[in-house]
Formats: C-alpha cells, structure tokens, sequence
C-alpha cells in the first residue's frame, strides 16, 4: 500500500532527522530504508502527492551521502517529484516550499560547484531567486504561517533581488512572531540577525 510505504518511509527519514546522538552511518542506514520504502511506495502510487513529495526529500537526503556528483546528477529528478506533487496537490504548502528552496538553493551554486554540474551533466540545473521567491509566495497564499522558515526565506529571496523593503517587511512580521520550536528560535534569531545588518 502506496500510503502505508510513504509514511514508513517518512519514519525512517524523520528518525535519522530528529535523532541528535545518530552517527553518520546510524544515519545513512536509516535512509537508506528510507529510500527503499519510498521506491517501492512508488509502485501503484504514481498517482499520490505525498508519495512523491517524499520521494524527492529522501532521493535529496540519500543524495547527500553519496556527495556532490550524486547530488547534483539527482537534482533533477528531485525537482520533477516535487513538481508532480504540486501538479497533483496544488494546496500543499509543503510542496511549494520545497521547489522554492530547490531553486533557492540552485540559484546560490558556488562557481566550483556550477563547474562540477558542467562536468557532470550536459546541461546543470538552473533557477533563479525570483522562481525561488514565486514557489515561497505560492506556499505563503496556500497557507499562511505554515512554516516560519518559509517566510525567512521570502526575505531572502527579497534581500538577493536587492528589494530592501519588501525583505524588511517579511523580517519584521517575523521577529515579532511567538516560536513554537526550537527551529522557530532558529528562524527568528537569523531574521533578528539581517535585520540588524540591514539597519
């Protein structure tokens, strides 16, 4: 059962995320049977948002364990997972969220890191910060507040496109917000942190 899989597979993925005493390879063999339990969720739930949106946050994470090369090569399958969850659920916030943070996170490769994706691939991955501010806009109008981090990085996204105000406005909403965990804290010290730079 695609939904059964799906959800082991978060398990695993969560335990080896939430566990701080886990070594690195207590932490690969947990993704590993993560990346198992998502492929086979695959199987019969092609149809399924979250069988997708997990594939690309485990396929992204198993990744990361086999380096740079691996990563960037899966990157795209990542990206497509991700797209198919939002085309298929176009009212998770998650979803968008995490194409955001994909095109985020390609629009900020180092000049190495671009060089090895040429080597590697024929044409790399490419995204800029405004596709990475329009996937965090998305996920902020499907459900506002649903992640603080989401709202970091709108500010982000504004203060890379030079839009002083529009990332001052996001930063205040959120120094001025109550967190709730300690990734909460996390986010609001960073943004208590660029608002002080940019003042």
């Amino acid at each position: 059962d695609p939904d059964v899989l799906w959800r082991l597979a978060r398990a695993y993925y969560d335990e080896a995320e939430k566990t701080p005493q886990l070594g690195s390879a207590q932490k690969k063999a947990l993704i590993d049977k993560a990346m198992s339990a998502i492929t086979k969720a695959m199987v019969g739930g092609e149809g399924n948002f979250a069988v997708h949106k997990w594939f690309g946050i485990i396929l992204n994470k198993h990744s990361e364990f086999q380096g740079t090369k691996a990563t960037i090569q899966n990157s795209f399958v990542v990206k497509e997972h991700w797209l198919k969850a939002v085309e298929l659920n176009a009212t998770d916030a998650t979803s968008h969220a995490l194409l955001g943070e994909w095109a985020f996170s390609v629009a900020g490769l180092s000049g190495l890191t671009r060089s090895v994706a040429a080597a590697v691939l024929a044409a790399p991955p490419e995204a800029s910060y405004h596709d990475a501010l329009r996937s965090f806009l998305a996920a902020e109008n499907v459900q506002p507040g649903f992640w603080l981090k989401n709202q970091l990085n709108i500010a982000k996204c504004y203060l890379r496109l030079a839009d002083n105000h529009n990332a001052a406005a996001w930063l205040d909403r959120l120094v001025n917000t109550s967190p709730e965990s300690a990734e909460d804290k996390e986010v609001l010290a960073e943004a208590a942190a660029l608002l002080r730079k940019m003042r």
